[in-house]
């Protein structure tokens, strides 16, 4: 299970705009962390508790963070939200488990590309399915589907967590646009595959793009000439 966090923030008795914030675990409540920001976003809150010379890091070295509040835990809020706008946070690193939470149609897409669903050359097609009313595939069964999209590929640390991010912000998209309804299309001949073609499309996308490595580039030597004229 992933680790939970939260942040209880408050506004500095001084009045200068400073807010003190105090990290502590969610259910022991061991303080983790205090200290002051000035003012500033979500986003601004996240460069600090993920900075390595941070005062959190040492013990959680996350890269990324989701924040929510405490009356909806499951909906991530906006990096650009003002802190000042809230007296407490939930806080869960950006992890797989907290990942599969915030793209939930995930799963239910694998499992209905795995099972040709879309594709109305098989008998399996299903013409009424939306990602709306389609069952909920369990978070574990997301990963290992994920994980099985990405075998044989060369991966990287982050691969998984790129793809779900990519694959889930494209699929979430496309739900939203009449012309990927599945049902829609059957009324179409030319038309029939469209959302079987586009599906897939997007996952050769997205698992192109989570597999891929930018190396670093070579380091450059710059010489220095001293005030004597000879290179240091």
């Amino acid at each position: 299970m992933a680790t939970v966090l939260t942040a209880s923030l408050s506004s500095n008795r001084s009045g200068n705009g400073d807010i003190s914030v105090a990290i502590m675990t969610s259910f022991s409540g061991k303080g983790v962390c205090s200290f002051q920001l000035p003012g500033g976003t979500l986003g601004d809150l996240q460069k600090v508790l993920c900075d390595p010379q941070g005062p959190m890091f040492w013990c959680y070295p996350w890269s990324r963070l989701l924040f929510y509040t405490e009356d909806e835990p499951l909906r991530p809020l906006d990096m650009n939200l003002q802190l000042d706008a809230f007296d407490s946070l939930v806080i869960k690193p950006v992890d797989m488990e907290a990942c599969l939470e915030r793209y939930p149609h995930i799963g239910k897409f694998l499992d209905a590309m795995r099972g040709n669903k879309f594709d109305p050359g098989t008998a399996h097609l299903e013409g009424t399915w939306t990602a709306r009313s389609a069952p909920t595939v369990p978070a574990d069964e997301a990963e290992a589907m994920v994980h099985e999209v990405l075998s044989g590929w060369p991966i990287h640390a982050d691969s998984e967590l790129h793809f779900v991010r990519i694959f889930g912000e494209l699929t979430a998209l496309g739900e939203t646009w009449n012309m990927l309804h599945l049902g829609l299309l059957q009324n179409y001949e030319g038309l029939r595959r469209f959302k079987h073609l586009a599906s897939n499309h997007w996952l050769e996308v997205a698992r192109v793009a989570a597999t891929s490595v930018i190396t670093e580039a070579p380091p450059i030597l710059l010489l220095k000439r001293g005030s004597s004229g000879c290179v240091i």
